[in-house]
């Protein structure tokens, strides 16, 4: 049998941070260390360097930060899809394709 849901009791409130987590923003917090200002100066002197690759990366990294996220979206529609159009020529003497299996070398 299948158990009835009921609210959820006892935990972390949702948003709570966990014991590791508190630890590592403690210890950035004591070692004086913001990991966005760093990664801010590795692409400024990437780009300096013109290691365009490592200068990208650190953008990325940091626009997640500033943008949010975007979601994949499905396009459903009530129009049907369009077939491409295949002809077919069919002779009395056909000729096969070059280099196919069917050309005969003597």
């Amino acid at each position: 049998m299948g158990r009835t849901t009921r609210p959820r009791t006892g935990g972390r409130k949702k948003g709570t941070p966990n014991k590791k987590t508190l630890e590592v923003l403690e210890q950035i917090s004591t070692l004086d260390y913001d990991p966005i200002t760093t990664m801010v100066k590795i692409s400024q002197q990437a780009m300096a360097d013109e290691n365009y690759a490592l200068a990208g990366q650190m953008a990325k990294e940091l626009a997640q930060y500033v943008y949010p996220k975007r979601k994949a979206v499905e396009h459903f529609t009530d129009e049907p899809a369009e077939w491409p159009k295949i002809t077919i020529n069919i002779t009395d003497d056909p000729k096969p394709l070059p280099n196919s299996p069917a050309v005969k070398v003597l």
